[in-house]
């Protein structure tokens, strides 16, 4: 068993995958852990200790933005000299990422991913029950 962020995961549901995606032109590239059970379960218990109802469900929505989206590539922001830097996988870019606009008639990238990890994590459970 593998610990994340203090919650305790099984590999499975640890395990990232790259998933490519193109945007405005350009091709990202996201890797996206499973989306189970268990995420939820750990997440809220990791969160439970926030006594303001409002703070808890902002930090398990936080947590379950900077879980699901472990990284990604293909993003860089443009600095004052011009030169761009590749963006670091924080919980404040993997939001921008998350939430940025995208071109009209596209999946937004939260719903987008969010599907990936659904997907992933139903893969996951089948294998557990044996199907």
């Amino acid at each position: 068993m593998l610990v994340i962020n203090n919650m305790q995961m099984s590999e499975a549901d640890s395990k990232g995958q790259w998933f490519e995606r193109e945007l405005w032109g350009a091709k990202i590239r996201l890797k996206i852990r499973p989306h189970t059970d268990n995420v939820i379960k750990g997440i809220r218990a990791k969160c439970k200790s926030i006594k303001d109802k409002e703070k808890r469900e902002e930090a398990v929505l936080d947590a379950m933005y900077d879980y699901i989206l472990e990284d990604f590539e293909g993003f860089g922001e443009k600095l004052p000299d011009g030169t761009i830097k590749e963006m670091e996988a924080t919980l404040e870019n993997k939001k921008k990422i998350l939430f940025m606009p995208v071109p009209i008639g596209e999946q937004p990238n939260w719903n987008w991913v969010i599907n990936k990890a659904n997907e992933l994590g139903f893969e996951i459970q089948e294998e557990e029950q044996g199907n």
